[in-house]
Order: structure tokens, then C-alpha cells, then sequence
């Protein structure tokens, strides 16, 4: 009986560490994030007027594709720049750290021709989820529609085997990771096109900093901005609003 029993334990012990590996925890994913210039550039021009060719001068693409990663273990999260055209590492462009255990995030941004830290809470985004199911870098994905800024949509894709409720940007909230997403107001997509889960360095999971740069609460850059848009207008209100977005959105610029 005693054999019997030890069998049976066995067996369960290896059944739960089958199964505690379908879930992962900790790993890096590459998001390719592509940006329709052509309609965004169209979009401002009609809001800014001659003010746009000061933002966007010269010939434009009609796409821009760029590729950002996500670090990630347990819930600690870093994203930003992951490779550019030359294949080196960005390590001062923009980025954000989010801490779900503490619900704070904080994000290096370039604001007034400058570096800048600001620390916030998590963001809030109510969702829905749906049934659509879609598969992504060989993960399947549930779709879920989110609404940000009181007006804007946001399509999600996450997928419950990487467990941290994490995502690109600063989005969040979710049963499981964002591995797609897309925004289409903003004319932008962000989707993973690898994950890889063995030899992460989680050293790198700190959070971002300026090295000549202002580090501020979200009350002092409100503040800050005000007064500075005293000082110049920023394109008049188009460019404010956006200026505003840029500061306080969910998209890093």
C-alpha cells in the first residue's frame, strides 16, 4: 500500500511540474511596432496647418516600423528601444518601468528638448474581453478592447500563459501578457514577434533615469509644462494637445 501511495505522489508531482511549465514568468519579447506616417502626418496637417512641416520636414514614409522589447519577471516589467538600424541596443531612448506590485510606472520621455523622468501610478484601462482568438510569435491570444483618455479605443491580444498582466507601453490589466496591440486613432500597431524565456539578464530591471534630465511627479511636469507653455505656445493648441499626450498618454514619443 505504501509503494501504491509513493506511486500515486509521484506521479501528481510530475503532472504539476508538467503543467507549472506551460506558464512562464520571466522573459524578453520584441515587439514590431509599425506607425501609418501618411494618415498621422495628414491628421496633424489639418490640425497645425504650415506648423506640421516644422514637426515633420522633407519626405516622409508612408510606414515607419521600429522594434522596442519588454523585459519581464514576475511583476517587474522594462520596455523600451531594443535595436535600431545599425543592430546596437538603445539604452537612454524613451522607456518605462512598470511595478504592478507597487501600481507605479516610470517613464524616461523627451519633453522640451529634453530628458525627462516622471514617476505616476499604473494606468487605468477599463477592458472587455471577447472570444476572438488569434495566434501571435506562436502563442495564442484572446482579444480584449480597451478605452483610454475617455474617448480612444485600443485592441489587445493577451495570451494567459505569460502570466505577468503586463504589456508594451504602458498598458496593463490584463489576464495575461499583451502580446498584440493596436491603436487606431493613433494609426499605430504593436505586435511580438519573438519571445524568448532562457538566459534573461534581470539585471537590466531598473528603472529608467536621465542623466541631465528633471525627475518629476506627475503634479510637478503638469506644473512644469504650464509654465512653459507660457513661454512659447508650442505650435498653438494643436501642439499643445499633442505636447500634452506626448507627456501624460499611453504611447512613449
Amino acid at each position: 500500500m505504501k509503494k501504491i501511495i509513493l506511486c500515486w505522489c509521484l506521479v501528481i508531482l510530475a503532472v504539476a511540474g508538467a503543467a507549472a511549465q506551460d506558464f512562464i514568468v520571466r522573459g524578453r519579447i520584441e515587439y514590431e511596432v509599425k506607425v501609418n506616417m501618411k494618415r498621422k502626418l495628414e491628421e496633424m496637417r489639418a490640425e497645425m496647418g504650415k506648423d506640421a512641416n516644422i514637426v515633420f520636414g522633407g519626405t516622409i514614409a508612408d510606414y515607419s516600423t521600429t522594434y522596442r522589447s519588454l523585459l519581464f519577471s514576475g511583476n517587474q516589467s522594462y520596455y523600451g528601444a531594443d535595436r535600431q538600424r545599425d543592430g546596437q541596443i538603445a539604452t537612454d531612448g524613451p522607456a518605462v518601468y512598470m511595478d504592478l506590485d507597487k501600481a507605479e510606472t516610470v517613464c524616461r520621455r523627451y519633453l522640451f528638448m529634453e530628458s525627462m523622468v516622471i514617476q505616476d501610478t499604473l494606468a487605468n484601462i477599463r477592458w472587455k474581453i471577447g472570444n476572438e482568438i488569434r495566434t501571435i510569435a506562436g502563442f495564442q491570444c484572446r482579444k480584449a478592447v480597451g478605452k483610454i483618455q475617455d474617448s480612444i479605443y485600443v485592441v489587445a491580444f493577451y495570451c494567459p500563459e505569460i502570466i505577468p498582466q503586463s504589456g508594451p507601453e504602458l498598458f496593463t490589466g490584463l489576464p495575461g501578457m499583451i502580446l498584440g496591440l493596436a491603436i487606431p486613432r493613433m494609426y499605430t500597431t504593436w505586435f511580438a514577434t519573438k519571445i524568448q524565456v532562457a538566459g534573461i539578464d534581470e539585471t537590466q530591471l531598473k528603472k529608467p533615469t536621465a542623466k541631465k534630465g528633471k525627475t518629476l511627479s506627475r503634479q510637478e511636469l503638469e506644473e512644469y509644462m504650464e509654465k512653459n507653455y507660457k513661454k512659447g505656445g508650442f505650435f498653438g493648441e494643436g501642439g499643445a494637445r499633442r505636447l500634452q499626450e506626448q507627456a501624460f498618454g499611453f504611447v512613449l514619443q
